[in-house]
């Protein structure tokens, strides 16, 4: 629906600013006049305006051009995992668990602002050559009320006049590939898988959407590597069913732990 281009910002030319390049995201010319494409994108920026971490894409401006909505955001440098796992088939090693911690901490921050992404996967995890690792694309995340929390009432109300399923057929939790609105929960499953094709270079259920491996009874490998305690939080985040994944709270202390970090580059020292 979108594409992404880098501008140069003159306002910020004029004033001086050392950085005047920014990324711009606005609509396919196709759908530019489409006034749900237009709302979609707009509750995006609401969203985001508000969210303040660095896991999260930073949001400058809203402009309406002559050829349609557009906002002006950050311009990051590096790769997103979906590319940088297409030439490491072995998985990420270390720089993926690491990655793989930012997530889980970046989701706490989003959850506990009362945001669910609804779209994780690979290709929505931006990771910096610095090292910081970036979570991209809200344009389906469902913000609830929540007084004090990071969410405008436009961005609110916007969100009830959209209905648009966008999801990744191989990230998505079952209960999202059965029509149910983006969830804490549903964001956790799709990290997990995100975070395991980091740690693995594989698909957990072997490209097999979670409704027809769960149909199939498809039990995931534990990754080589993966220490034990790290991985029964893990496979509990893959479970099919949402009542038994952990928070992303909990996961974000289970792969902050010290240990977790020598046993992998013992582990990788071993290889």
């Amino acid at each position: 629906m979108c594409e992404v281009f880098s501008a140069r910002d003159l306002r910020r030319v004029e004033c001086g600013d050392s950085r005047p390049i920014v990324a711009v995201k606005r609509l396919l010319p196709d759908v530019a006049q489409n006034r749900q494409a237009q709302l979609a994108l707009a509750q995006e920026f609401f969203t985001l305006r508000h969210l303040v971490h660095p896991g999260v894409v930073r949001v400058f401006d809203l402009h309406r051009e002559e050829w349609g909505l557009c906002f002006s955001m950050e311009l990051l440098e590096g790769s997103s995992a979906y590319d940088m796992l297409g030439g490491n088939p072995v998985g990420l090693g270390r720089q993926g668990a690491t990655a793989g911690s930012k997530i889980f901490e970046t989701l706490d921050y989003l959850h506990a602002h009362g945001v669910a992404h609804g779209d994780i996967k690979p290709a929505n995890i931006f990771l910096e050559q610095e090292g910081r690792v970036v979570v991209l694309d809200f344009n389906v995340a469902l913000v609830n009320a929540r007084p004090g929390a990071a969410n405008a009432a436009a961005s609110h109300g916007l969100r009830k006049a959209l209905r648009i399923p966008a999801y990744s057929l191989l990230h998505a939790s079952p209960e999202s590939l059965e029509g149910a609105p983006p969830s804490p929960s549903g964001d956790v499953f799709s990290a997990c898988c995100t975070v395991y094709e980091m740690l693995a270079g594989e698909h957990p259920f072997k490209m097999l959407p979670a409704n027809k491996a769960a149909a199939q009874s498809v039990v995931p490998a534990r990754p080589a590597f993966l220490g034990r305690r790290q991985w029964q939080w893990l496979r509990r985040g893959l479970s099919f069913v949402p009542q038994e994944r952990p928070s992303s709270g909990q996961l974000c202390s289970a792969f902050g732990e010290r240990r977790w970090f020598a046993n992998l580059a013992f582990s990788l020292l071993l290889r």
